[in-house]
Formats: C-alpha cells, sequence, structure tokens
C-alpha cells in the first residue's frame, strides 16, 4: 500500500478524541476514512455506536480491512453520498486530511449538505502544503483556511504550524452547545505538535449574529435575532 494514500497527521488526534467523549456520539461518518485511524478512535471509545465510512479508494478498503472497522463501507465519493444519501443524518462528520484532495467546489457541496445533516463537523487540513501526485486525488488541489468558513454561522478553529482543525456546528440537535465544548477542550490545555513545533490548542469561535426583518403588506415590520451556540 502507498503510504501516501492513506497518511494522516497526528496534530489534532488527541483533540480530536477529546471531543468525541464530551459530544458522545451514536453516530458517525468517517469522510475519506484512508486507514480507519479515526474509525478505530471512535471504536475503542463508544463500541455501540453506528460507524460509516467513506472511501472510494477500494485499495484502501481490502488493505486496511476497512470492513471489520466499520458498519459500513461507503465505495463512493462526496458527490454520490449527496445524490444517493440524502436522509442519512450523523451526530459527528470527522473530515482528516481529506478536504484538500477534493476539488474546491466538490468541499464546500460537501460541507453544505452534512450542516444540514449533522451535530458537528470535523475537519483537519494542512494550510499551504504542497503535495503534488497521480492520481490528482493524492494530492493537494484546494487550499483551506479560515477564511472559507466565514459564512458558517457557528464555527471554532485551532491552527499550529500548517496544520488547521475547523469545529463546524450543524444544525442537527447537539448533545453539548459549541460555546461550551470550546471551553472545556480550552480548559483541558491539550498538548498538540507539529514536526518540531508544539504548542495547546486554544480553540477560538465565531458565532454570527442573525437579524431578520418581516415586513407585511401594510409597509409595518417586525424585526428580531439570534446568535447560535
Amino acid at each position: 500500500m502507498d503510504t501516501e494514500r492513506t497518511y494522516s497527521f497526528t496534530t489534532y488526534d488527541e483533540v480530536i478524541s477529546n471531543i468525541l467523549q464530551r459530544v458522545a456520539p451514536a453516530t458517525v461518518l468517517d469522510v475519506g476514512a484512508g486507514s480507519g485511524k479515526y474509525g478505530r478512535m471512535v471504536r475503542s471509545l463508544f463500541p455501540g455506536a453506528w460507524i460509516t465510512a467513506l472511501e472510494p479508494d477500494r485499495e484502501s478498503i481490502i488493505a486496511h480491512g476497512l470492513n471489520d472497522v466499520y458498519d459500513e463501507v461507503l465505495e463512493i465519493g462526496a458527490q454520490a453520498l449527496i445524490e444517493q444519501h440524502p436522509r442519512r443524518t450523523f451526530d459527528v462528520v470527522i473530515m482528516g486530511d481529506v478536504i484538500e484532495h477534493m476539488r474546491k467546489s466538490e468541499g464546500v457541496d460537501i460541507i453544505d449538505f452534512l450542516t444540514y445533516r449533522s451535530s458537528y463537523i470535523l475537519i483537519v487540513t494542512p494550510e499551504a502544503m504542497i503535495i503534488n501526485a497521480s492520481p490528482w486525488y493524492l494530492g493537494h488541489i484546494s487550499a483551506w483556511s479560515s477564511a472559507d468558513f466565514a459564512n458558517h454561522t457557528n464555527w471554532a478553529s485551532d491552527q499550529l504550524g500548517q496544520m488547521q482543525l475547523f469545529i463546524l456546528r450543524g444544525y442537527q440537535t447537539e448533545a453539548l452547545s459549541l460555546k461550551h465544548l470550546v471551553a472545556q477542550i480550552n480548559a483541558e490545555a491539550i498538548t498538540i505538535s507539529y514536526g518540531d513545533t508544539s504548542g495547546v490548542c486554544d480553540l477560538t469561535q465565531v458565532r454570527t449574529t442573525h437579524t431578520i426583518t418581516d415586513t407585511r403588506a401594510d409597509g409595518t415590520s417586525d424585526t428580531w435575532g439570534w446568535r447560535a451556540n
């Protein structure tokens, strides 16, 4: 097995594990499961959870025994998930070292789709890390940073060196608000490392205040607003 197919950075592994323990998901989707690292992590924490892998690379599925790790393995890509499984929902979606391998439009589409269908989306992705490879999907073909989530209503992020963690609050009911999750993770002062650099995970939450004005036929109107937690 070519390791560049399945390599996953470990910078935020402990943080992801801590998040999972606090959210306690019953259903998890691992997008781009690769070697099955996150599936094994979830299984060790929650043996009874239903874990789904999205992995279009049959070679990875066979080489890493993904059918023995996950409750189901969907051998399809992101676009096929949108088209074939519109009614599926998940407590947590994990996208670890995968979104940079997607075309930008495909990455935006799958995030929007899963925002409606999950409570939390956890994204780990490097910034400005050049990897050119063949086939094309083994290389990095789209760039992601905090600017790409500016229109999301409620999210948090951390970065060490080139490695980034994004936590997006989906529209499904949550077990723990993002505000409280961020506070609890930051209180743990979890040590993270990337190469020769180390630090402490210090998540920053971004919340959007929404205002809606409803204008009636007679010209009068009502205005109200809310802020995501």
